[in-house]
């Protein structure tokens, strides 16, 4: 659940730092590796400048320049950096003129077994 929380993170960071374009959030499990899940957030607005980037690594560095209404914190991309990485995954950001920002957080989950117990449970009257 946390995991979801802190991509909802990323998403919350996006839709305050661009006035226009589309945002796209889709959740994929990896098609070569089954523990893997990759959360991709598309924003075609407004692209994340360099400097805004090394807020990744190193918490408020830089203030969110394009945040309309001053709520985003230096300190998040570095939250979702830090969640990728204990969960054995990565987060990836690209910015590129006119194309605006992509975001890329792919973690590890641990598998779920059953355990015979629940198999075999059943209702009783």
């Amino acid at each position: 659940m946390a995991m979801l929380q802190k991509a909802l993170l990323l998403l919350d960071y996006a839709i305050t730092n661009t006035d226009y374009g589309k945002i796209t959030l889709t959740l994929e499990a990896d098609a070569e590796q089954a523990d893997k899940l990759a959360i991709r957030l598309s924003d075609t607005g407004t692209r994340m400048s360099a400097a805004e980037l090394d807020n990744l690594r190193h918490p408020w560095l830089t203030v969110p320049s394009a945040d309309r209404s001053q709520q985003n914190s230096g300190f998040a991309l570095f939250l979702c950096h830090q969640l990728a990485r204990n969960l054995g995954g990565e987060l990836s950001i690209s910015c590129k003129q006119d194309l605006g920002t992509h975001y890329q957080l792919t973690v590890t989950l641990p598998a779920i077994t059953n355990s015979a117990d629940e198999e075999d449970e059943k209702l009783r009257w």
